[in-house]
């Protein structure tokens, strides 16, 4: 290329001609239309770089960006100018997912759920490994009222407010191992409750729950497996 051929007001007003490049570079890997545009068909290039990794490469010395186009994606790395390999951003159409060290670290896919440490997120976030918080967490809760039977869902809430008007057979639904949730019955019916075989009781029986109108019992569950709750019961709270 001659010495100020191209100048940065060329490139912003798009002017370049082939004049501009010489014969080598013009008729071999670089290619000019004639509106100005340059391209390549092969290779990568380099900015601030003469050893590009990625098809663009772009390099302040230290640090450098690199750019690479796939299949339905787009990666992104960033890395100092030994090696890419660390720190990658992949950008699908349905997905964005960024990786570190050769794993994936964050995962957010179609339906917008957010993985960490997994690629198939169910949840809107869905962490694969230990979650400390050094803060209060919010705890959703719902509530609904039961005249014959009623699943609970932990994924809807992990505070249940249930209102009993008549025999309610209580179950669950969606239960995940780790799941856990309280629930806090209000009995309007003088009525017990009975519970599905998925709840287990300290000495494998359940209390007896109140069936005076008014009274609220308490109600704390736990799943180990996400196939049963280990629960126990706080009878006519006041």
């Amino acid at each position: 290329i001659a010495t100020s051929a191209i100048t940065s007001a060329k490139i912003l007003d798009g002017t370049i001609s082939s004049s501009d490049l010489t014969s080598s570079v013009a008729t071999a890997l670089w290619s000019i239309n004639g509106s100005g545009d340059v391209s390549r068909t092969s290779g990568n290039v380099g900015i601030g770089t003469m050893s590009p990794s990625q098809k663009l490469t772009v390099s302040n010395g230290t640090e450098q960006l690199g750019i690479t186009p796939g299949t339905n994606y787009v990666q992104l790395y960033a890395e100092n100018r030994t090696t890419f390999t660390p720190i990658a951003l992949e950008l699908r159409g349905s997905s964005v997912e960024l990786n570190i060290s050769g794993g994936s670290a964050l995962f957010v896919n179609g339906s917008r759920n957010v993985g960490i440490g997994t690629t198939t997120p169910a949840h809107a976030l869905d962490v694969n490994g230990t979650v400390r918080s050094v803060s209060s967490v919010e705890t959703v809760v719902a509530a609904g009222t039961c005249s014959t039977s009623y699943n609970i869902n932990p994924a809807n809430g992990t505070m249940i407010n249930l209102t009993l008007n008549g025999a309610c057979a209580i179950g669950v639904t969606g239960l995940l191992a780790g799941h856990s949730f309280t629930i806090r019955l209000t009995q309007s019916s003088t009525t017990a409750p009975t519970f599905t075989s998925a709840y287990k009781w300290p000495a494998g029986t359940a209390p007896t729950w109140s069936t005076s109108a008014t009274k609220y019992d308490v109600i704390a569950c736990a799943s180990f497996d996400g196939t049963t709750l280990m629960c126990n019961g706080m009878i006519d709270v006041r």
